[in-house]
Protein backbone atom coordinates (compact mmCIF):
# COMPACT_ATOMS: atom_id res chain seq x y z
CA UNK A 1 0.00 0.00 0.00
CA UNK A 2 1.47 3.47 -1.01
CA UNK A 3 0.20 6.46 0.68
CA UNK A 4 2.24 8.64 -2.06
CA UNK A 5 -0.12 10.72 -4.41
CA UNK A 6 -0.74 9.62 -7.85
CA UNK A 7 -0.20 13.30 -8.86
CA UNK A 8 3.27 13.39 -6.65
CA UNK A 9 5.92 14.92 -9.05
CA UNK A 10 9.04 12.79 -9.73
CA UNK A 11 11.95 13.64 -12.16
CA UNK A 12 15.24 12.48 -10.95
CA UNK A 13 16.51 13.70 -14.33
CA UNK A 14 16.20 17.40 -13.32
CA UNK A 15 18.99 16.15 -10.56
CA UNK A 16 21.49 14.70 -12.43
CA UNK A 17 23.53 18.28 -12.63
CA UNK A 18 23.28 18.18 -8.72
CA UNK A 19 23.81 14.08 -8.11
CA UNK A 20 27.60 14.30 -10.55
CA UNK A 21 28.34 17.32 -8.74
CA UNK A 22 28.00 15.73 -5.05
CA UNK A 23 29.79 12.45 -6.46
CA UNK A 24 32.47 15.09 -7.92
CA UNK A 25 33.27 16.20 -4.79
CA UNK A 26 33.19 13.11 -2.77
CA UNK A 27 36.25 11.79 -4.71
CA UNK A 28 37.80 15.30 -3.76
CA UNK A 29 37.59 14.52 -0.12
CA UNK A 30 39.21 11.27 -0.58
CA UNK A 31 42.27 13.34 -2.04
CA UNK A 32 41.45 11.90 -5.66
CA UNK A 33 42.00 14.79 -8.42
CA UNK A 34 38.85 15.52 -10.02
CA UNK A 35 37.72 17.80 -13.12
CA UNK A 36 34.05 18.87 -12.11
CA UNK A 37 32.95 20.68 -14.62
CA UNK A 38 28.84 20.53 -13.67
CA UNK A 39 28.52 23.36 -11.37
CA UNK A 40 27.44 26.80 -12.29
CA UNK A 41 29.02 28.73 -9.81
CA UNK A 42 32.17 31.42 -10.86
CA UNK A 43 35.14 30.15 -8.50
CA UNK A 44 38.25 32.89 -8.66
CA UNK A 45 41.75 30.94 -9.75
CA UNK A 46 41.97 29.79 -6.25
CA UNK A 47 38.80 27.67 -5.99
CA UNK A 48 37.30 29.93 -3.94
CA UNK A 49 33.78 31.61 -4.84
CA UNK A 50 34.02 34.79 -6.71
CA UNK A 51 32.06 37.34 -4.71
CA UNK A 52 31.58 40.76 -4.93
CA UNK A 53 33.76 42.62 -1.69
CA UNK A 54 30.21 45.33 -1.22
CA UNK A 55 28.01 41.82 -0.70
CA UNK A 56 30.22 40.28 1.97
CA UNK A 57 30.01 43.66 3.64
CA UNK A 58 26.25 44.11 2.99
CA UNK A 59 25.68 40.19 4.34
CA UNK A 60 27.76 41.43 7.66
CA UNK A 61 25.87 44.78 8.03
CA UNK A 62 22.11 42.87 7.32
CA UNK A 63 22.71 40.51 10.41
CA UNK A 64 20.29 42.41 12.77
CA UNK A 65 17.13 41.36 15.38
CA UNK A 66 14.74 43.48 12.38
CA UNK A 67 16.19 41.45 9.59
CA UNK A 68 14.49 38.19 11.95
CA UNK A 69 10.96 39.58 11.37
CA UNK A 70 8.93 38.39 8.18
CA UNK A 71 9.28 40.84 5.12
CA UNK A 72 6.24 42.08 3.01
CA UNK A 73 5.17 39.15 0.58
CA UNK A 74 6.56 41.06 -2.41
CA UNK A 75 9.30 42.21 -1.07
CA UNK A 76 9.24 46.18 0.41
CA UNK A 77 9.12 49.50 -1.76
CA UNK A 78 13.12 49.93 -0.89
CA UNK A 79 14.03 47.04 -2.76
CA UNK A 80 11.59 47.31 -5.70
CA UNK A 81 13.06 50.72 -6.31
CA UNK A 82 16.84 49.48 -5.76
CA UNK A 83 16.16 46.59 -8.18
CA UNK A 84 14.16 48.79 -11.13
CA UNK A 85 17.39 51.34 -10.79
CA UNK A 86 19.72 48.07 -11.07
CA UNK A 87 18.20 46.79 -14.07
CA UNK A 88 17.60 50.03 -15.90
CA UNK A 89 21.00 51.57 -14.82
CA UNK A 90 22.47 52.04 -18.60
CA UNK A 91 18.87 54.14 -19.56
CA UNK A 92 17.30 54.89 -16.38
CA UNK A 93 14.55 57.00 -18.99
CA UNK A 94 13.35 54.10 -20.48
CA UNK A 95 11.23 52.28 -17.48
CA UNK A 96 9.16 55.97 -17.60
CA UNK A 97 7.43 53.89 -20.62
CA UNK A 98 5.79 51.09 -18.57
CA UNK A 99 3.83 50.52 -16.01
CA UNK A 100 5.83 48.27 -13.38
CA UNK A 101 5.88 46.06 -10.66
CA UNK A 102 8.23 43.69 -8.47
CA UNK A 103 7.82 40.81 -6.38
CA UNK A 104 11.06 39.45 -5.11
CA UNK A 105 10.91 35.26 -4.89
CA UNK A 106 13.19 32.56 -3.92
CA UNK A 107 16.12 32.95 -6.40
CA UNK A 108 15.32 32.72 -10.31
CA UNK A 109 13.71 29.62 -9.94
CA UNK A 110 11.39 30.96 -7.71
CA UNK A 111 10.97 34.12 -9.90
CA UNK A 112 10.19 31.89 -13.10
CA UNK A 113 7.68 29.71 -10.51
CA UNK A 114 5.51 33.11 -10.16
CA UNK A 115 5.68 33.16 -14.27
CA UNK A 116 4.85 30.10 -15.04
CA UNK A 117 1.90 29.44 -12.45
CA UNK A 118 0.15 32.54 -13.53
CA UNK A 119 0.82 33.04 -17.41
CA UNK A 120 0.56 29.81 -18.56
CA UNK A 121 -3.22 28.12 -18.28
CA UNK A 122 -3.52 25.10 -17.16
CA UNK A 123 -2.94 22.21 -19.36
CA UNK A 124 -1.46 24.44 -21.71
CA UNK A 125 1.71 24.75 -22.85
CA UNK A 126 4.70 26.82 -22.57
CA UNK A 127 7.43 27.63 -24.94
CA UNK A 128 10.68 27.14 -23.84
CA UNK A 129 13.99 26.48 -26.27
CA UNK A 130 15.05 23.21 -27.37
CA UNK A 131 18.05 23.34 -25.87
CA UNK A 132 18.31 25.61 -22.47
CA UNK A 133 18.12 24.98 -18.60
CA UNK A 134 16.54 21.64 -17.83
CA UNK A 135 14.87 23.28 -15.12
CA UNK A 136 12.37 24.81 -17.22
CA UNK A 137 10.65 21.84 -18.58
CA UNK A 138 10.66 20.13 -14.65
CA UNK A 139 9.18 23.81 -13.52
CA UNK A 140 6.49 23.38 -15.78
CA UNK A 141 5.08 20.33 -15.65
CA UNK A 142 5.24 20.37 -12.07
CA UNK A 143 3.05 23.40 -12.20
CA UNK A 144 0.46 21.03 -14.38
CA UNK A 145 1.48 23.01 -17.82
CA UNK A 146 2.79 21.38 -21.04
CA UNK A 147 5.82 22.72 -22.96
CA UNK A 148 6.87 23.07 -26.41
CA UNK A 149 10.12 23.45 -27.76
CA UNK A 150 11.40 26.14 -30.45
CA UNK A 151 14.47 25.69 -32.34
CA UNK A 152 16.97 27.93 -30.95
CA UNK A 153 19.74 27.95 -33.28
CA UNK A 154 19.97 26.85 -37.27
CA UNK A 155 23.41 26.42 -38.85
CA UNK A 156 24.80 27.42 -35.52
CA UNK A 157 23.39 30.66 -36.10
CA UNK A 158 20.00 32.04 -33.90
CA UNK A 159 16.71 30.68 -35.76
CA UNK A 160 15.04 33.80 -35.55
CA UNK A 161 12.50 32.56 -38.46
CA UNK A 162 12.32 29.00 -36.61
CA UNK A 163 11.68 30.94 -33.06
CA UNK A 164 8.48 33.07 -34.79
CA UNK A 165 6.97 29.57 -36.99
CA UNK A 166 7.11 28.07 -33.19
CA UNK A 167 5.17 31.15 -31.30
CA UNK A 168 2.70 31.68 -34.19
CA UNK A 169 2.29 27.77 -33.98
CA UNK A 170 1.53 28.08 -30.43
CA UNK A 171 -0.67 31.61 -30.67
CA UNK A 172 -2.73 29.85 -33.04
CA UNK A 173 -3.12 26.45 -30.94
CA UNK A 174 -3.37 28.35 -27.57
CA UNK A 175 -5.25 31.57 -28.21
CA UNK A 176 -2.17 33.17 -26.42
CA UNK A 177 1.49 32.76 -25.86
CA UNK A 178 3.87 32.63 -23.11
CA UNK A 179 7.55 32.05 -23.42
CA UNK A 180 10.61 31.87 -22.38
CA UNK A 181 13.81 33.95 -23.39
CA UNK A 182 17.45 32.93 -21.58
CA UNK A 183 19.42 36.04 -22.45
CA UNK A 184 22.28 37.26 -22.05
CA UNK A 185 24.88 34.44 -21.92
CA UNK A 186 22.48 31.62 -22.44
CA UNK A 187 22.74 28.77 -20.52
CA UNK A 188 24.15 26.03 -22.04
CA UNK A 189 25.20 27.26 -24.98
CA UNK A 190 27.04 31.04 -24.03
CA UNK A 191 24.81 32.80 -26.76
CA UNK A 192 23.86 36.41 -26.08
CA UNK A 193 20.99 37.74 -28.79
CA UNK A 194 22.80 41.23 -30.34
CA UNK A 195 21.16 44.54 -30.74
CA UNK A 196 19.44 43.60 -34.51
CA UNK A 197 18.02 40.30 -33.16
CA UNK A 198 16.01 41.72 -30.46
CA UNK A 199 14.79 44.58 -32.70
CA UNK A 200 13.61 42.17 -34.80
CA UNK A 201 11.98 39.80 -32.28
CA UNK A 202 10.77 42.50 -30.33
CA UNK A 203 8.64 44.13 -33.55
CA UNK A 204 7.25 40.48 -34.34
CA UNK A 205 6.16 40.03 -30.75
CA UNK A 206 4.55 43.38 -30.87
CA UNK A 207 2.50 42.35 -34.28
CA UNK A 208 1.76 39.01 -32.67
CA UNK A 209 0.21 40.42 -29.59
CA UNK A 210 -2.30 42.54 -31.33
CA UNK A 211 -4.02 38.75 -32.12
CA UNK A 212 -3.01 37.34 -29.13
CA UNK A 213 -1.91 37.90 -25.60
CA UNK A 214 1.85 37.44 -25.76
CA UNK A 215 4.01 37.12 -22.91
CA UNK A 216 8.11 37.20 -22.84
CA UNK A 217 9.33 35.39 -19.72
CA UNK A 218 13.43 36.98 -19.90
CA UNK A 219 15.71 34.67 -18.07
CA UNK A 220 17.89 37.37 -17.19
CA UNK A 221 19.91 34.85 -14.56
CA UNK A 222 23.38 35.61 -15.70
CA UNK A 223 22.78 39.36 -17.32
CA UNK A 224 25.85 40.45 -15.30
CA UNK A 225 28.31 38.33 -17.12
CA UNK A 226 27.52 39.52 -20.23
CA UNK A 227 29.89 42.91 -21.89
CA UNK A 228 26.48 44.28 -23.28
CA UNK A 229 23.95 43.62 -20.31
CA UNK A 230 21.05 45.39 -21.09
CA UNK A 231 20.43 45.49 -24.97
CA UNK A 232 16.69 44.09 -23.87
CA UNK A 233 16.04 46.95 -21.63
CA UNK A 234 17.44 49.44 -24.46
CA UNK A 235 15.60 47.81 -27.20
CA UNK A 236 12.27 48.27 -25.37
CA UNK A 237 12.97 52.12 -24.75
CA UNK A 238 13.87 52.32 -28.35
CA UNK A 239 10.24 50.48 -29.31
CA UNK A 240 7.80 50.17 -27.06
CA UNK A 241 6.83 46.63 -26.22
CA UNK A 242 2.94 46.22 -26.80
CA UNK A 243 3.03 42.95 -25.10
CA UNK A 244 3.79 42.07 -21.32
CA UNK A 245 7.44 41.26 -20.00
CA UNK A 246 7.98 39.43 -16.82
CA UNK A 247 12.09 39.84 -16.28
CA UNK A 248 13.27 36.90 -14.07
CA UNK A 249 15.82 38.24 -12.00
CA UNK A 250 18.29 36.20 -10.29
CA UNK A 251 20.70 37.85 -7.16
CA UNK A 252 22.04 34.05 -6.69
CA UNK A 253 24.33 35.07 -9.92
CA UNK A 254 24.36 38.62 -9.61
CA UNK A 255 26.00 38.66 -6.06
CA UNK A 256 27.20 35.30 -6.22
CA UNK A 257 24.62 34.33 -3.15
CA UNK A 258 23.89 31.20 -5.34
CA UNK A 259 22.62 29.02 -1.76
CA UNK A 260 21.03 32.32 -0.38
CA UNK A 261 18.46 32.37 -2.60
CA UNK A 262 17.11 36.01 -3.63
CA UNK A 263 15.52 36.69 -6.74
CA UNK A 264 12.36 38.56 -8.33
CA UNK A 265 9.96 38.76 -11.20
CA UNK A 266 9.84 42.26 -12.26
CA UNK A 267 6.33 42.92 -14.91
CA UNK A 268 6.51 45.66 -17.61
CA UNK A 269 3.26 46.29 -19.09
CA UNK A 270 0.18 48.86 -19.24
CA UNK A 271 -1.91 49.22 -16.19
CA UNK A 272 -4.13 46.70 -16.35
CA UNK A 273 -1.34 44.33 -16.56
CA UNK A 274 0.56 45.66 -13.55
CA UNK A 275 -2.71 45.59 -11.40
CA UNK A 276 -3.19 41.95 -12.09
CA UNK A 277 0.50 41.13 -11.45
CA UNK A 278 0.71 42.78 -7.87
CA UNK A 279 -2.41 40.16 -7.22
CA UNK A 280 -1.29 37.21 -8.53
CA UNK A 281 2.39 37.48 -8.22
CA UNK A 282 1.25 38.32 -4.28
CA UNK A 283 -1.07 35.20 -4.28
CA UNK A 284 1.37 32.32 -5.16
CA UNK A 285 4.06 33.40 -3.22
CA UNK A 286 2.18 33.86 -0.14
CA UNK A 287 0.79 30.04 -0.89
CA UNK A 288 4.46 28.30 -1.91
CA UNK A 289 7.26 30.27 0.56
CA UNK A 290 4.63 32.65 2.56
CA UNK A 291 7.44 35.37 2.22
CA UNK A 292 11.11 36.32 0.70
CA UNK A 293 14.32 36.73 3.25
CA UNK A 294 13.80 39.95 4.99
CA UNK A 295 17.91 39.46 5.51
CA UNK A 296 18.62 39.21 2.05
CA UNK A 297 16.57 41.67 1.08
CA UNK A 298 18.26 44.12 3.19
CA UNK A 299 21.64 43.11 2.20
CA UNK A 300 20.79 43.88 -1.38
CA UNK A 301 19.92 47.21 -0.11
CA UNK A 302 22.65 47.52 1.62
CA UNK A 303 24.96 46.62 -1.37
CA UNK A 304 23.41 48.35 -4.15
CA UNK A 305 21.31 50.54 -2.58
CA UNK A 306 23.30 53.76 -3.76
CA UNK A 307 24.00 54.54 -7.43
CA UNK A 308 27.45 55.87 -6.29
CA UNK A 309 28.53 52.17 -5.53
CA UNK A 310 27.62 51.23 -9.53
CA UNK A 311 31.25 52.23 -10.77
CA UNK A 312 32.63 49.78 -8.31
CA UNK A 313 30.60 46.91 -9.01
CA UNK A 314 31.02 47.91 -12.90
CA UNK A 315 34.56 47.28 -12.07
CA UNK A 316 34.20 44.06 -10.26
CA UNK A 317 32.31 42.91 -12.91
CA UNK A 318 34.63 43.69 -15.66
CA UNK A 319 36.65 41.72 -14.36
CA UNK A 320 34.97 38.26 -13.78
CA UNK A 321 33.94 38.78 -17.82
CA UNK A 322 37.67 38.77 -18.19
CA UNK A 323 38.00 36.01 -16.00
CA UNK A 324 35.14 33.84 -18.06
CA UNK A 325 36.82 34.94 -21.30
CA UNK A 326 40.33 33.61 -20.01
CA UNK A 327 38.56 30.13 -18.84
CA UNK A 328 37.08 30.12 -22.12
CA UNK A 329 40.42 29.70 -24.16
CA UNK A 330 41.68 27.47 -21.45
CA UNK A 331 38.36 25.10 -21.84
CA UNK A 332 38.75 25.31 -25.90
CA UNK A 333 42.06 23.90 -25.36
CA UNK A 334 41.59 21.25 -22.98
CA UNK A 335 38.55 19.76 -24.12
CA UNK A 336 38.96 19.80 -27.86
CA UNK A 337 41.59 17.60 -27.20
CA UNK A 338 39.01 15.10 -25.38
CA UNK A 339 36.19 16.38 -27.18
CA UNK A 340 36.38 16.35 -30.54
CA UNK A 341 33.78 17.61 -31.70
CA UNK A 342 31.61 21.25 -33.05
CA UNK A 343 30.55 23.76 -29.90
CA UNK A 344 27.06 25.72 -30.15
CA UNK A 345 28.14 29.42 -30.77
CA UNK A 346 29.64 30.67 -27.66
CA UNK A 347 29.55 34.20 -26.91
CA UNK A 348 30.17 35.09 -23.28
CA UNK A 349 29.11 33.25 -19.70
CA UNK A 350 29.39 30.09 -17.36
CA UNK A 351 29.05 27.86 -20.21
CA UNK A 352 30.12 25.78 -23.10
CA UNK A 353 28.34 23.12 -24.66
CA UNK A 354 29.39 20.64 -27.55
CA UNK A 355 27.24 18.64 -29.81
CA UNK A 356 28.05 15.15 -29.78
CA UNK A 357 26.54 11.89 -30.57
CA UNK A 358 25.84 9.27 -27.77
CA UNK A 359 26.22 12.43 -24.94
CA UNK A 360 25.62 9.99 -21.81
CA UNK A 361 28.11 7.80 -23.12
CA UNK A 362 30.71 10.09 -23.54
CA UNK A 363 30.24 11.54 -19.98
CA UNK A 364 30.48 8.12 -18.45
CA UNK A 365 34.24 7.73 -20.26
CA UNK A 366 34.94 10.74 -19.01
CA UNK A 367 33.75 10.15 -15.78
CA UNK A 368 36.21 7.10 -15.67
CA UNK A 369 38.91 9.80 -15.63
CA UNK A 370 37.87 11.58 -12.61
CA UNK A 371 36.15 14.26 -15.46
CA UNK A 372 32.50 15.35 -14.71
CA UNK A 373 30.53 16.93 -17.43
CA UNK A 374 26.91 16.91 -18.13
CA UNK A 375 24.83 15.55 -20.72
CA UNK A 376 21.88 16.98 -21.77
CA UNK A 377 19.60 15.39 -24.22
CA UNK A 378 22.39 12.72 -25.62
CA UNK A 379 23.40 14.68 -27.98
CA UNK A 380 25.07 17.48 -25.91
CA UNK A 381 27.80 17.75 -23.53
CA UNK A 382 27.69 21.10 -21.18
CA UNK A 383 30.92 22.57 -19.46
CA UNK A 384 30.69 24.71 -17.19
CA UNK A 385 33.35 26.87 -17.37
CA UNK A 386 32.49 29.09 -14.71
CA UNK A 387 34.26 26.75 -12.33
CA UNK A 388 37.18 25.40 -13.94
CA UNK A 389 40.78 26.56 -12.04
CA UNK A 390 42.40 23.51 -12.36
CA UNK A 391 42.90 23.01 -16.38
CA UNK A 392 46.55 24.21 -16.14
Amino acid sequence: MKHISKDAYIDTSSSLVLTLSNEAREKKAKGIKVIDATIGMLLDDEGKLSSFPLMNKALKDAVTLDNRKYSTVRGNALFHKNLINWIFKENPKGINKYEYAVCASMGGSGALTLAVRNYVDKSKELLIPDIGWGNYSALAVECGRTVEKYPLFKNNKLDINGIKESILKSAKKNKRVTLIINDPCHNPSGYSLNKKEWEELVNFFNKVNKQYPLTLILDVAYMDYSHDSRIYFKTIEKIKAQYLTLVAFSASKTLSVYGMRLGALIALGNKEDIEDFKLCSAATSRAIWSSPSAYLISAFNIALGDKKVYPAFEKYRLSQTKLLENRFKQTRKFFDKLIKSETLPYKEGFFLTYKVKNANKLADSLKKKNIYVLPMQDKYIRIAICSLTNLK
